[in-house]
C-alpha cells in the first residue's frame, strides 16, 4: 500500500486554496525584472512542479490571470494570483506546458530550499553579501 503525500498553500486571505500531489521537480530563485516585479521583492522564489500534479481546492473562481509577454523567450507566463488579496500563486510558462511555477511563499511547508538562481545579471547589488541581524517577531513597527 503506497501513500501519497500531499503539500498544502494558499494566498494571504484564504480565499484560494490549492493542493500539490507530490514533491517539487526543483526550487529556483528567479532575478528576471519581469519577476521582481510580480513578487514585489528583490526576486522570485519558485518551485516547479508538474501541472497535473496541482489541484484547486477552494476559490478557482477569485484566480486572476495575466500573460506576461516580457518573457526572454517571448513565450507567455501566465501569471496567476488571489483576485482578493493579489497573492502571487502559480505559473504556467507556455514555454513548457508540462510544468507550472509555484510561488514557494504560497505553501504551506518550508522545507525545500532554492539550489539555482536565475537572471543573475539582475541581481540587486545589495544581496550579494547581505548579513543582517534577526529582528524580534515582538518588535513594535
Amino acid at each position: 500500500m503506497s501513500t501519497t503525500t500531499k503539500y498544502f498553500g494558499s494566498c494571504l486571505c484564504g480565499a484560494v486554496n490549492f493542493e500539490l500531489a507530490e514533491a517539487p521537480l526543483q526550487h529556483n530563485l528567479c532575478h528576471c525584472l519581469n519577476c521582481q516585479k510580480a513578487s514585489g521583492s528583490a526576486f522570485a522564489s519558485n518551485l516547479f512542479v508538474k501541472r497535473e500534479k496541482i489541484t484547486i481546492t477552494k476559490g478557482k473562481d477569485q484566480l486572476k490571470s495575466w500573460a506576461d509577454c516580457g518573457t526572454r523567450s517571448g513565450k507567455p507566463l501566465h501569471r496567476t494570483f488571489c483576485g482578493v488579496c493579489g497573492s502571487p500563486l502559480l505559473g504556467y510558462p507556455e514555454l513548457n506546458p508540462k510544468v507550472a511555477t509555484v510561488a514557494s511563499s504560497a505553501l504551506d511547508v518550508k522545507q525545500w530550499g532554492p539550489r539555482k538562481e536565475g537572471f543573475t545579471e539582475n541581481k540587486r547589488s545589495w544581496l550579494r553579501n547581505i548579513q543582517l541581524s534577526n529582528w524580534s517577531s515582538k518588535a513594535k513597527l
